[in-house]
């Protein structure tokens, strides 16, 4: 009951940010009415709006895919319902907290539910993790670099959104990396910040900050061995979490093409920016980043009136449709499997022995 209230809270919350969002967006663009939105969908191609349906699901089933990988590797054999459902308690429980801080966790319950050894569901987790934050840096670097002109046009707001996210994501694999082969150098400077934050009063529970440095980086570097000797895996996770998230970026670029005739380069460059700036703000789906990078990065090649219909689609498509159909194939999953294989293994050889008896 307190994991579910915690849920309602969350969701109160996503919904919360979202009635601000499109009350702000719509405040400040007249455009924004029925009228519009009609405009746009007799003018869309339809066929276009579908692929970006099938990008989002493609974008939960890669997920799905890296997983699976990771879990067959180290011998065991999920069905692939079962990694979907993995992948879809992540979506969904990313979606609903603040820094996507609840889908590992979600996660994780389900594959040692389903009898995964808990250090194989957190090695496979963290594996995953570094191949999507591997492919957020390659992704964004190469588009930054092949987009310069473009990223110099943006306001600087709007400049320092997308640098700094791309920093924040190129930090982040450091540290993931750092954890895994050189974690005493983590440990002694994660002592240090904490030690210099208790001086100064920013923080104020020594103890409690220690105990999650040492929880979080004993939890990358036990995954060491495994990680040096799986070297071709990671190269195989890479690519589905390449895959991943350039299909999330193609929920934009087809719901734009589907009513414009701009180069498909050019709007996945531009929805690439928007990704960068918004994936690391603490908001429950980067809500409120979201819209305001995708008014002002969209602008330098279209009207207000499209871009706010078209961010509303594209919105509605890649976070709302996604989070909602990941929850409720999680809660199927939830209802459909509500023991682990093991339980119900014991459970079919004990009714098999009595009925033979």
């Amino acid at each position: 009951m307190k994991s579910l209230k915690k849920q309602f809270l969350n969701i109160f919350l996503v919904v919360i940010l979202a009635l601000i969002a499109f009350i702000l967006v719509k405040s400040s663009n007249d455009e924004l009415n029925f009228q519009s939105i009609e405009n746009f969908f007799r003018a869309c191609n339809l066929w276009y709006i579908g692929i970006a349906v099938v990008c989002m699901l493609m974008f939960v089933f890669f997920e799905a895919f890296s997983i699976h990988i990771i879990l067959k590797r180290f011998g065991h054999k999920p069905k692939f319902y079962e990694s979907l459902a993995y992948s879809t308690s992540d979506v969904y429980y990313s979606g609903i907290t603040p820094s996507a801080t609840g889908g590992q966790p979600a996660s994780a319950f389900y594959m040692i539910r389903d009898g995964v050894p808990g250090g194989t569901a957190c090695f496979g987790l963290v594996f995953n993790l570094i191949g999507y934050t591997a492919a957020l840096v390659l992704i964004g670097a190469v588009v930054m670099a092949l987009n310069i002109p473009l990223f110099m046009s943006f306001s600087i707001p709007v400049q320092i959104l997308i640098g700094g996210g791309l920093l924040v994501q190129i930090f982040l694999f450091i540290f993931f990396f750092i954890c895994i082969c050189r974690h005493g150098i983590v440990l002694k400077v994660g002592l240090f910040f904490i030690n210099l934050l208790c001086r100064v009063r920013i923080i104020k529970k020594r103890i409690k900050w220690l105990k999650k440095l040492v929880k979080t980086v004993n939890k990358y570097s036990s995954c060491y061995q495994s990680f040096s000797s799986q070297k071709s895996l990671f190269v195989s996770v890479l690519v589905c979490n390449v895959i991943q998230r350039a299909a999330i970026i193609g929920v934009s670029v087809f719901v734009c093409a589907s009513a414009t005739d701009c180069s498909l380069s050019l709007l996945f460059a531009m929805q690439t920016f928007v990704m960068l700036g918004y994936n690391s703000i603490p908001l429950p789906g980067g809500t409120g980043a979201f819209e305001y990078l995708y008014m002002n990065v969209y602008d330098k090649a279209f009207g207000t009136e499209f871009i706010v219909v078209a961010m509303m689609v594209t919105r509605t498509i890649s976070y709302y449709a996604s989070m909602v159909i990941s929850g409720i194939y999680t809660l199927v999953y939830h209802v459909a499997h509500p023991e682990s294989k093991k339980v119900r293994a014991k459970k079919k050889d004990k009714k098999i022995s009595e009925t033979s008896a």
